[in-house]
């Protein structure tokens, strides 16, 4: 049966999706009528391709995919090839898609299309592409004339935007009937012409027409075109046509108004004279290569070889056919040019199109290139930007590493081939040949470490990374571990950051060291003899391109500020991560012949180039089938030779480099007494293997005796040579051994330093291995000395990776507080320099041991360290975060430069910049008490640009702390998040204290501020005779009607009163019916309604010898007896279904006064009557017991109590109060001061002399600032959960017995209280026999203000005969 279509195997990097693929297999089974399950599986996994074959596989373990169903095997692909993303993100990059230059409407409405897929928009799809086209279309007048139209659909609106698309098309063609030949994009040479000759041999003598560049014509020149001023339709700039855009003549250098002038016909001279565009030059130089844009032409990697320009590494692109080096203006000074500096250039530079090139001047520059000396050089310097080009002129006097150079083109044949192309991807592998393992013993104690606090500066990069490893695959998300290490942050040159854990602390302390020996020197450079073409590989995140076992990943997880994160690949950090690598490396590429392997660097060698191919072929088919990816950028194919391992290998055989020991070699020649015992001190330190020393040195002892003067002649000069080559023979230096013990001796001078690596032998003698030295740069000069001392160890063990990676060696320093910084178990420390941080986490990638060695002891390295090499790094990149916080500073209040004049003025920080350059002083006993948090910081301090650093920080001298606080308040945050600003960017003793003054002492803040947290609870205190004390308040509209409850304090009996309105005289109305059941009580409490609190209510109160008390405005809590009876009331009558409304009332009304109460465990009814009500129930009766009530109010008090804080005031106290709306007052809390109160109500007198009563919960403290000190009202301290009997009591004495005469008086006496707010207040203070929650509406002015009343005390018992026989005068308002 013949086949219908052919189904080839899927690859991502042809830009089919898998959704298109999966619709195109669907359709081939279709075609060919293929049905049956098992063959569609079948035919699928020998079609998809290895690659994919390979993911599958991964996704289907430990099952085989042919255990598996054809479904299941599409649903594993669809979920990691085209996981379903999110609506959100999917609106998100539909609304964010604008058309593209050059990109048809149709195209893009596809692109519009495919990106709505996963919107899920519904109904409303068409209408938002067609607001998405309208919106992103680039073309203004396709824009203006689609917004013009009144009902415009999406089909309407594409085919108009297609329309003036094609339209604009076609009448540029026809504009353009001539053009029909491309012209592609080169270099052009032309050469000297003298001016009146003729043309040059083998021209026409008759100059042919110049097409013109911007509409490819040659009817016309180009400064005469009409398109001069002419946007293009593909890039809408000015001056060109379409056809030319795509032709690819248009000059690409930065149009400026001299080359417009040039173009009309007249140019400047570089001499200030103008002369004709069409006039002959001396030389004239076509430069400036432009990229073609032919489809037909492939785009080759340009060829860049690294130098270094007047000290500064740069690069710079090989062009053969520049007959100079030209650079541009912007990369000028990006190398420290100056342009003014420049002088005049005779010559003119034109484009490949004629145009003339804007050439700022030449200079000298100084030039060096590798293995070769410094020359002086001419450049051109032009304007515009990009790359420069080095020219014939330069490549005459500079010979270049041709093989080298076109060696690294190789790679991308390499790339070209299909079977290649995985290995080289920049996707992360994932090696197949086995997983890692951890050996960790179970019973081990897990260690769990907190998150380290991220700079706010790193926050969002931090979160953007920890996103990419998770979406890669490196990390995923763990709710519980019992293992979490620390992070470490280290911000890269290109601005994103590395995040590492810091697995020192965790897995290295527990877990077994693999054991994998690794492959000694002489045995990789054997396998190399007889080899002339060598290729280097490199791996690209090599230890996680390792799987780890799930067993094993529980031990690696992070702890960040995203959760905890858990490694699935070989972490950096592990201790035997290097172990685990080179074992599997080297199984995967054993038996292969001229093939060594070290860690991650693989090196390929062959006898002929087809040997070495055959070789390279199949290392790299076995990377690219076990899921190994290499970096492409490192890899080097095809050297002629190599530096592998420290030494030069090639066809002549393995040469050791010169690095050794060019420390001595090249060592200066002392320049004073202190260098020159340096020196000495390095000699001395190997005495033992130096014979007759004290003679060939005894010309250089002569300059240390007392008196002499320093003179260095031809006799020191000799000696000096001759210490040198007797301290280079070989019985002193040893050849490195991978037995023996290793050290590495360390130390830094204030302008060099030393590394000595060494090696004990067998008889426990420290013999050199190799020496280095350098000169510090004027940057590192002004490092600190801790850090120069850590960057002698770090420059140590970059300059002897190959021998120290992968070993155990010891580190000595002289310095005993890098210890605690870069010790091997230490962990790092939070606040500590970005610059240690980095260092830290470049060290725990190997296995040390860092100890301490007394300078005396340290002669070789102090030597060379004092006498170092010239050569010194030109340039030392300052960390992101100090730069973000340096651009925060010149931004800021302060400038970098004030800080560092008043850094240098100041006592203090002046002193501690010294200490912390050149070193602190064992005793600070003499010096001021602020020099000791300095003193407990010095291994964590450092200096940037003159100005002291903690960490991050910059330290603040005192003349800026004021501007720096008031900047950091100035959004008025809480002391909380100023403290976390300000850990970003600065720190000085004692901020935390001051950042907290700030926040309370803003009178903005305070006066912005909530409600203060509600106070604590003040009962009322319980009546001993019943109807002493009524609280009453309506309830409604409820049923149609408004309810007066009246409930009694002592018994709890409620009385409800129906009634339509809540007018003053319906309510005396209502107590006289309760009053003439019950009697008068002595107190009634009601909130500030208007029905209590008008003249009418007063004067009933008063008549009657009522004392009247009112709540609080707003705080229906102190009246909360009546407002639980509204809710008993309301939730009662809903519960009767049956019987009239009067008959509802009725039935509640009786069960409730006859059931016991909850807080009396009495009815109210008996508690009214002294005996219970009859009911149909056998009701038991209970004892009223005082322990009862106090109990339930210190259980409602410890409830309560626990959401408050017990607060109160004193007279004169300065306050908040806080503003009801009626006030009219645009503040929240307006400042006043106490003037009367206590308990929870109190009065206070506003500024402009208003007076308010308020309770406690809507009163705060005002802070006010004085000097350095904050003035605080005092506040008498509650404990929380004291018992009601330790609080104040109010009880209330019982009235004593009066006259007629006496009573008349009293109530004469008796005055109304305004209850409005803003009136000048008459009330007196509260009777203490009360809860303080209320106050006094008639009480006698006579009474004093505060009365203390002991808690205990009896109350008298009032007998009936002591009364007198008057009939009341009351009888007319009862």
């Amino acid at each position: 049966m013949p086949l219908y279509g052919t189904l080839e195997q899927f690859n991502e990097g042809n830009g089919t999706t898998w959704e298109e693929y999966c619709e195109r297999m669907e359709q081939y089974f279709l075609a060919n009528a293929v049905t049956e399950v098992a063959v569609k599986r079948a035919i699928f996994l020998s079609s998809v391709g290895a690659s994919t074959y390979s993911k599958l596989r991964s996704l289907c373990s430990p099952s085989k995919p042919k255990d598996k169903s054809f479904d299941a095997l599409i649903a594993l692909l669809n979920s990691y090839f085209d996981p379903k993303p999110s609506v959100i993100l999917a609106r998100f990059r539909f609304n964010s898609c604008y058309m593209k230059e050059g990109e048809k409407i149709k195209d893009f409405v596809a692109k519009l299309r495919k990106l709505s897929e996963h919107c899920n928009y519904g109904l409303m799809l068409n209408e938002l592409l067609r607001d998405r086209l309208v919106c992103g279309v680039i073309n203004k007048k396709i824009q203006s004339r689609l917004l013009s139209e009144v009902d415009l659909t999406l089909d309407k609106a594409v085919e108009l935007a297609v329309a003036m698309e094609t339209a604009a098309c076609d009448t540029e063609e026809l504009q353009q009937p001539n053009v029909s030949v491309e012209t592609s994009r080169v270099h052009r040479v032309y050469w000297p012409q003298h001016r009146n000759t003729s043309s040059a041999p083998g021209t026409s003598a008759s100059r042919q027409p110049v097409k013109c560049f911007r509409c490819l014509s040659r009817r016309h020149a180009s400064k005469d075109c009409p398109f001069r001023n002419k946007a293009c339709f593909d890039c809408q700039k000015l001056g060109h046509t379409r056809a030319a855009h795509r032709a690819g003549t248009v000059n690409n250098v930065e149009v400026t108004e001299k080359s417009v002038e040039m173009e009309s016909g007249v140019a400047t001279s570089e001499f200030g004279v103008s002369h004709s565009s069409e006039t002959n030059c001396d030389t004239v130089y076509s430069l400036f290569k432009v990229d073609s844009n032919q489809n037909e032409i492939c785009h080759v990697t340009p060829v860049m070889v690294k130098l270094r320009i007047n000290g500064l590494d740069t690069q710079m692109e090989v062009d053969t056919g520049a007959s100079v080096s030209v650079m541009s203006e912007e990369e000028f000074k990006k190398l420290g040019g100056c342009t003014a500096s420049l002088r005049p250039s005779l010559r003119e530079f034109r484009t490949y199109t004629g145009e003339n090139i804007a050439v700022l001047g030449v200079t000298d520059v100084k030039v060096w290139i590798a293995n070769h000396e410094e020359l002086n050089l001419p450049l051109i310097v032009a304007k515009g930007q990009g790359p420069g080009l080095l020219g014939r002129n330069w490549m005459a006097r500079i010979r270049l590493d041709w093989p080298t150079i076109l060696g690294k083109l190789k790679v991308n044949v390499v790339r070209a081939e299909e079977e290649f192309s995985e290995v080289f991807s920049e996707e992360l592998g994932c090696f197949t040949g086995g997983k890692a393992r951890l050996l960790i013993d179970d019973s081990v104690k897990p260690k769990f470490y907190k998150a380290r606090p991220v700079p706010l500066a790193l926050q969002k990069k931090v979160d953007e990374e920890l996103d990419r490893l998770e979406e890669i695959g490196v990390i995923k998300t763990v709710k519980h571990s019992d293992w979490a290490a620390p992070i470490v942050v280290v911000p890269k040159p290109s601005g994103s950051v590395r995040i590492c854990g810091d697995f020192k602390l965790t897995v290295n302390t527990v877990a077994a060291l693999e054991q994998y020996p690794l492959p000694r020197t002489d045995e990789l450079f054997a396998l190399l003899s007889g080899c002339s073409v060598f290729s280097k590989l490199d791996m690209s995140h090599a230890y996680n391109q390792i799987e780890l076992e799930e067993e094993s990943q529980r031990y690696v997880v992070i702890n960040t500020t995203k959760g905890l994160k858990q490694y699935t690949r070989l972490a950096f950090g592990i201790h035997s991560a290097v172990a685990i690598f080179q074992r599997m490396l080297s199984n995967l590429l054993a038996g292969l012949p001229h093939v060594t392997v070290f860690l991650d660097d693989v090196v390929v060698g062959g006898v002929t180039e087809a040997e070495h191919d055959s070789t390279l072929r199949e290392v790299l088919r076995r990377m690219s089938a076990s899921g190994l990816r290499l970096n492409r950028a490192k890899c080097q194919l095809r050297l002629p030779e190599v530096t592998y391992l420290g030494h030069r290998v090639s066809s002549k055989g393995v040469e050791p480099t010169d690095d050794k020991t060019q420390a001595i070699v090249q060592a200066p020649a002392p320049t004073d007494v202190k260098s020159l015992r340096a020196w000495l001190g390095l000699i001395n330190y190997y005495s033992r293997f130096l014979k007759n020393l004290a003679s060939i040195l005894s010309p250089l002892y002569k300059l240390l005796k007392d008196g002499q003067e320093w003179e260095w002649n031809r006799e020191q000069s000799e000696a000096f040579q001759a210490a040198k080559k007797l301290l280079l023979k070989s019985n002193c230096l040893a050849h490195f051994d991978i037995s023996k013990e290793t050290v590495l001796s360390c130390d830094a001078s204030p302008y060099g330093l030393g590394c000595v690596l060494s090696q004990i032998d067998d008889k426990g003698v420290e013999r050199p291995v190799a020496f280095y030295s350098r000169k510090l740069n004027e940057t590192e000069q002004r490092y600190a000395q801790i850090d120069r001392e850590g960057l002698s160890i770090i420059s140590g063990v970059k300059k002897w990776h190959y021998y120290l990676y992968g070993r155990p060696f010891v580190i000595v320093t002289d310095h005993k507080p890098l210890l605690g910084l870069l010790g091997e178990d230490k962990p790092l420390p939070v606040n500590a320099s970005p610059r240690v941080q980095r260092w830290a986490l470049m060290l725990s990638a190997y296995t040390y041991k860092l100890v301490y060695s007394p300078g005396r002891y340290q002669t070789h390295c102090d030597g060379l360290s004092r006498l170092p090499l010239p050569h010194s790094p030109t340039k030392v990149p300052a960390p992101t975060e100090t730069v973000h916080l340096m651009e925060f500073l010149n931004e800021g209040p302060v400038t970098q430069e004030q800080i560092r004049k008043w850094t240098g003025r100041d006592p203090v920080l002046s002193a501690v910049r010294e200490y912390v350059r050149w070193g602190w002083p064992d005793d600070l006993s003499d010096k001021s008490p602020g020099f000791l948090s300095y003193k407990n910081r010095m291994s964590e301090l450092s200096i940037h640009e003159e100005c002291l650093m903690w960490g991050c920080r910059v330290i603040i001298p005192p003349q800026g702390r004021q501007a720096v606080l008031k900047e950091v308040h100035e959004g008025h945050f809480g002391a909380s998040r100023m403290k976390n600003r300000a850990r970003s960017y600065f720190w000085w003793p004692g901020l935390d204290k001051e950042l907290e003054e700030v926040a309370a002492t803003c009178s903005v803040c305070q006066e912005s501020r909530g409600s203060a947290p509600p106070a604590d609870l003040q009962p009322w205190t319980w009546p001993s005779q019943p109807w002493r004390r009524l609280h009453l308040d309506y309830c409604g509209p409820f049923e149609g009607f408004m309810w007066l409850l009246i409930v009694d304090a002592h018994s709890k009996w409620l009385d409800v009163h129906k009634t339509t309105t809540t007018s003053a005289e319906v309510t005396i109305e209502c107590c006289r019916k309760s009053m003439a059941s019950f009697g008068i009580p002595d107190y009634v409490v009601t909130d500030n309604a208007t029905c209590f609190t008008c003249p009418a209510f007063r004067e009933f109160c008063k008549k009657n010898g009522i004392r009247h008390l009112t709540s609080p405005p707003w705080s229906p809590k102190s009246n909360g007896l009546v407002e639980r009876a509204v809710q008993t009331f309301k939730t009662g009558l809903r519960k009767q279904r049956n019987g009239s409304l009067s008959t509802k009332v009725s039935r509640f009304l009786f069960n409730y006064r006859a059931v016991p109460h909850s807080v009396t465990g009495v009815s109210p009814a008996e508690m009214m009557f002294s005996r219970p009500m009859r009911t149909s129930l056998d009701l038991l009766k209970q004892d009223i017991r005082q322990d009862r009530m106090d109990n339930y109010q210190r259980s409602q008090k410890e409830w309560y109590d626990r959401q408050s804080r017990p607060r109160s005031f004193q007279v004169g106290d300065k306050v908040y109060v806080y503003s009801l709306p009626k006030t009219g007052q645009r503040s929240n809390w307006l400042p006043g001061v106490i003037t009367s109160g206590q308990g929870t109500s109190y009065e206070v007198t506003l500024e402009d002399g208003r007076t308010f009563r308020r309770h406690v919960d809507h009163l705060r403290f005002r802070q006010v600032a004085s000097g350095d000190m904050t003035t605080t009202a005092c506040v008498p301290q509650v404990s929380k959960g004291s018992a009601v009997t330790s609080m104040p009591t109010f009880d209330m004495p019982e009235p004593k017995s009066q006259t007629p005469e006496q009573q008349t008086e009293q109530q004469t006496e008796q005055t109304a209280v305004s209850l409005e707010e803003g009136r000048p207040s008459t009330s007196l203070p509260p009777f203490t026999g009360l809860s303080p929650s209320a106050s006094d509406a008639a009480a006698p002015p006579s009474v004093p203000t505060q009365v203390d009343l002991p808690q205990s005390s009896p109350v008298p018992e009032l007998r009936r005969s002591s009364r007198v026989s008057v009939k009341p005068d009351r009888y007319g308002y009862m």
